[in-house]
Order: C-alpha cells, then sequence, then structure tokens
C-alpha cells in the first residue's frame, strides 16, 4: 500500500468507526427491468409476424386492416394485452417484423378490425360455438427462435352482424353489437410491501398468484412475479371475482376483489409482515493452502428489550488459540438507538468512544469520536430527490469530517435510491478522493435490523451488495474486491459470502475471505 494511503486509512477511520475490527457486509442494488419474452435475456432477441392468407368471405382485397392480438409467455404472464398491429395486404395480410425476446409463446385472443374499429373477424376459442369454422384454434402456441424471424400464421372466422362474442368463446362485452371492440380486460396497480422488524421493504420483486371466476363458476389461476415497486395487474372483465395472493420470505397476503369493487387505476397495496431474525454471530475465514482458516468472530449480544448491548470481538492467535480483541458497548441513555459505544481492549481498558444525536426522524446528525488523544466530529445533513416511493424514497447524505490532530478534513456524500447506497464519494480537503459506485441484490441486510448508528453503510442498505467499483486519487489500497458470492436461508438472510480480492494496480487475483453468518 502506498505511504500516502496511511493518511487516507486515518481519515477514514473515523467513517469506519466501531466496526472495522469486524467483518461486515457490503450493500448495494440496481433495480432490474424484466423482460417481455419468454425465456431469452437481453440478448436473445428475434422477430415474429403475423399473416393471414385470406380473409373468409372476401373476394377483393381489404385494406386499413389491424390485429388486435393478446399473447403470454411460457409462464403463462402476460406479454402483450389487446396490442394492435397493422395488417397491410401485399398478396397475403402480413405485419412487420416484431421484436421479442427467443422463447415460447401462447396466442389467446385474436381480433381483426377496419380503421373505424369495427370488428370484421376473429380467432375462435376451441370448443366455442364456432370454433368447427377453422382448423387451428385459440389459444395455440409457437416458438420464437433466437436470431431467426417466425411467422405465425392467423385463421379467421367471420363475424356478422348478430354474432355474439360468446359465440366465439370470448367474454361477453369484448366487443359490442355495433361490433366497436370493447376492451376486455380492466388493469389495477399492485404495490408490494413486505415488513421484516420494523423496516418496510416496497422495492422487491415479489411472486403472486391471481385466481379469476367467471359466472358459471369457472375459475382460472396465473402465477407470476411483481417487479420491484408498483405492478400493473390486467384482469379479465367479464370475471365476477379476483383473487391476488403475494408470497415473500415466508411472509403471504389474500386479497379478494368483487367484480363491482375493484376500480381501475387505484393502487392496492399488498404485504405480509414478521419478527426480523437478530444476528448472532460472524465467522470470518482467509483462504489459505486450499482451506478457509478462521481468523474472527463477532458474537452481537441483545438486551431483553431487543436492543444491540455489546458486540465481543475474537481472534485467532498464532498458537490458534481464540482471545477477546474488543468488546463494544452500547449505551442508550432513554433514546431508542445508541447515544454512546465504548470499545473495550482485551484488558477491559477504554480505548475509544463514540458518541451520536439523532434528528426526529431518527437519522444520525452528529458523531463525536475519541481515540488514542484524537477527537473527530461530524456533521452529517440529508437532503431528498425526486423519484423513489413514499416508504423508502431517495436522498443523498452528505457528512462534513474534522479532526483534532490534523487541519485536514474530509467530505463524505452517499446517494440512496430505493433503499440502498447506489453511489459515495469520499473527499478530503488536500484532494485526494475515493468514489465508489455499487449494485445489490434483492435479499435481507441484516445489519440494518440491529439498529446501528444510521451513518454506517452496511447498516444503513436494505439489500447485500453484489458489485462494487472503487476508484481512487491521490492514495490507494494495495487490495480491493471485486467478487461477492451469497448463499442464503429461505427467509432472505445470508449464511455465507466468499468474497474475492484482487490487486488494485494490475487487477491480479489476491486472495478470498469467507463470512459466515448465525442467526
Amino acid at each position: 500500500m502506498k505511504k500516502l494511503f496511511q493518511l487516507n486509512l486515518v481519515l477514514f477511520s473515523f467513517m469506519i468507526l466501531l466496526l472495522a475490527a469486524c467483518s461486515k457486509q457490503d450493500v448495494v442494488k440496481p433495480i432490474p427491468g424484466g423482460g417481455n419474452g419468454g425465456n431469452g435475456g437481453g440478448d436473445q432477441k428475434t422477430t415474429i409476424r403475423f399473416q393471414v392468407a385470406s380473409l373468409p368471405g372476401e373476394v377483393s382485397a381489404v385494406n386499413g386492416l389491424y390485429a388486435v392480438i393478446s399473447m403470454v409467455n411460457g409462464q403463462q404472464q402476460p406479454v402483450w394485452t389487446a396490442k394492435k398491429i397493422a395488417l397491410p395486404h401485399n398478396g397475403a395480410y402480413l405485419s412487420d417484423s416484431i421484436i421479442v425476446e427467443a422463447g415460447n409463446y401462447r396466442v389467446t385472443s385474436v381480433m381483426i378490425m377496419n380503421a373505424a374499429e369495427k370488428v370484421l373477424f376473429v380467432s375462435p376459442m376451441a370448443n366455442s360455438h364456432k370454433a368447427n369454422e377453422v382448423s387451428k384454434q385459440l389459444p395455440f402456441g409457437f416458438q420464437a427462435v433466437r436470431n431467426s424471424r417466425t411467422d405465425i400464421s392467423l385463421e379467421l372466422s367471420k363475424v356478422n352482424p348478430t354474432d355474439q362474442p360468446e359465440m366465439f368463446g370470448y367474454p361477453a362485452g369484448s366487443f359490442n353489437q355495433g361490433n366497436v371492440p370493447v376492451d376486455p380486460f380492466m388493469k389495477i396497480i399492485v404495490h408490494p410491501l413486505i415488513k421484516i422488524g420494523d423496516v418496510v421493504y416496497d422495492s422487491i420483486p415479489v411472486a403472486y398468484r391471481l385466481m379469476t371466476w367467471d359466472a358459471n363458476g369457472g375459475g382460472t389461476v396465473v402465477h407470476g412475479t411483481f417487479n420491484p415497486g408498483k405492478n400493473e395487474l390486467t384482469l379479465l372483465r367479464s370475471a365476477i371475482r379476483y383473487q391476488i395472493a403475494i408470497s415473500k420470505w415466508g411472509t403471504r397476503d389474500e386479497l379478494t376483489l368483487e367484480k363491482a369493487d375493484v376500480q381501475e387505476g387505484t393502487v392496492y397495496t399488498m404485504g405480509g409482515s414478521k419478527e426480523a431474525k437478530k444476528l448472532r454471530a460472524e465467522y470470518s475465514y482467509q483462504y489459505d493452502n486450499g482451506n478457509f482458516k478462521p481468523i474472527t468472530k463477532a458474537a452481537y449480544v441483545y438486551a431483553s428489550d431487543g436492543r444491540i448491548a455489546q458486540i465481543i470481538h475474537y481472534r485467532k492467535k498464532a498458537d490458534n488459540t481464540t482471545y477477546v480483541e474488543m468488546t463494544d458497548k452500547f449505551e442508550y441513555n432513554g433514546l431508542s438507538k445508541p447515544a454512546r459505544i465504548i470499545r473495550y481492549n482485551e484488558s477491559n481498558s477504554i480505548i475509544a468512544e463514540n458518541m451520536f444525536t439523532y434528528d426526529a426522524e431518527g437519522r444520525v446528525i452528529t458523531i463525536k469520536k475519541k481515540e488514542a488523544g484524537v477527537e473527530n466530529n461530524a456533521q452529517v445533513q440529508y437532503s431528498p430527490q425526486p423519484g423513489g416511493t413514499s416508504i423508502t424514497g431517495n436522498y443523498d447524505v452528505m457528512a462534513r469530517y474534522d479532526y483534532s490532530n490534523s487541519p485536514i478534513g474530509m467530505t463524505y456524500t452517499m446517494r440512496f435510491i430505493g433503499g440502498n447506497n447506489m453511489s459515495d464519494a469520499a473527499t478530503t480537503s488536500n484532494h485526494s478522493s475515493e468514489v465508489g459506485s455499487y449494485q445489490y441484490d434483492f435479499n435481507i441486510n441484516p445489519f440494518i435490523h440491529i439498529s446501528l448508528p444510521d451513518l454506517l453503510q452496511p447498516a444503513r442498505s436494505r439489500h447485500n451488495a453484489t458489485v462494487e467499483v472503487k476508484s481512487y486519487h491521490g492514495s490507494y489500497p494495495e487490495f480491493v474486491a471485486y467478487d461477492f458470492q451469497y448463499k442464503y436461508d429461505a427467509d432472505g438472510y445470508p449464511i455465507e459470502l466468499i468474497k474475492s480480492y484482487k490487486s488494485y494496480l494490475t487487477g491480479i487475483f489476491a486472495f478470498k475471505t469467507k463470512t459466515v453468518y448465525s442467526y
């Protein structure tokens, strides 16, 4: 490590605070997007076209036609709902190429209408009154092959003035007596909120099940996954009752709606809750000669009211015996969060003291640290940013540090999006800097449930870091972490993290560590 980095370590020691000797979990994440298609990812694009060889009962070509098509993917999740596609005639009726994800699909609804939006033809459903008019009935499946255009042929029945949608197997009201199509679907917004302990997770993917009942007592079931945040859910307008169930991390919630009670466009919040698990111990290992060898252990001790009382740091000696290296004891002084944390060495002598004050929202606003005759002070400010949700919100944090033994100060900034610290920067008054950006998964960060002072990054982010990118100016560390491999239990808590490090200058692998979590 360069000599200049030693100064940076002094400046950053205040930010690391009491957990410097404890192996901590890094944390962060981006909100992932969901693809439309069947089984492929973003590099699995392909194209499809719809074609009609001829129109029943028509001798000459009909211009200005549109196909209104609904389609689901291989997991029965809606891909298109009443998508309008131009169907020009050039020897046959053929749509333009449409980009989709490669995978398996099923066409569930096809209506052909003119420019005046009058339904002229439909593809009948299997077992409907009109089903025998075509050989290719709905629903039917097809495969969109990667790097290859797939043409899907449609077979149609003519809609006569006296025909009703039910004759073709479509819900009543799919198109009215004037044959102007009525949207057979309506849409609501579902926002899952999962509460673990005192923390509400409102930006996570959640599994759902939608059950729908018709007037005859028949029902259908669709399974899917809501994306993080608010989700649009499509309901069949002809149904009489709907039940939405969500599940996550062992929690579950259900919502049943009668058709008359559904308000289109309304946001329905759903979510279960359960007590948070308490982190009991954290074991760290260093990989050496093909094996992970134990290095440290942090034992978390809680008071009868559930608040953290002390953290005992153990370390291995050269002879492999274990000793207590340090102990952090927490004082609350009537507050819900620590007002003072005192660190003792193995001889039970005080070696450091940290004091905190908080604002009305429970966020740390001042920090004072005393260690080895040096006093460090920090003032912390919070600035809301656009976007986010009413629960987590997006905001910036800025902390200004000064040190009693140096004229060099430091400014540390963090940007929180969706409950996670997505980027940060630390800059000293002599122009050394460290800038970081992060990505996260959607599982639970156990440190957020311990009520450690809010400024500590691992205790602030709601999820666990999977990507960390750092850049330095003026000084730099010898090694940086570049790979994070987690194992989780059924409740979404990490039970193991293997972290790999490389040389900051050469990018060559250096070593890896393992952290094991016990609850």
